[in-house]
């Protein structure tokens, strides 16, 4: 969800493999994905498309998570919330 700035929403599937993020879906921007989720729950995510970036961190407890996002490249930023799929 955009806080700070004009920002659409938008609403993606992080896939995590081995401690990793492996991709994002759906990815009509050819987004790349770099990142990991820490044994902890901690996220540090940074998805690129193009020039633009965004910074994501936050905490993924049990079957939920949530943090916050910037896009220093757009001027904006907001927080996220997910939930475990399987």
């Amino acid at each position: 969800t955009t806080q700070d700035g004009s920002c659409g929403n938008s609403r993606w599937s992080v896939e995590v493999k081995d401690a990793q993020i492996a991709s994002v879906s759906p990815n009509t921007a050819n987004i790349r994905a770099l990142g990991l989720i820490e044994s902890d729950g901690v996220v540090s995510m940074t998805l690129r498309a193009g020039t633009n970036y965004a910074h994501v961190g936050g905490d993924v407890k049990g079957r939920s998570g949530k943090g916050t996002w910037s896009a220093p490249t757009l001027l904006c930023g907001g927080v996220w919330h997910a939930q475990k799929m399987k």
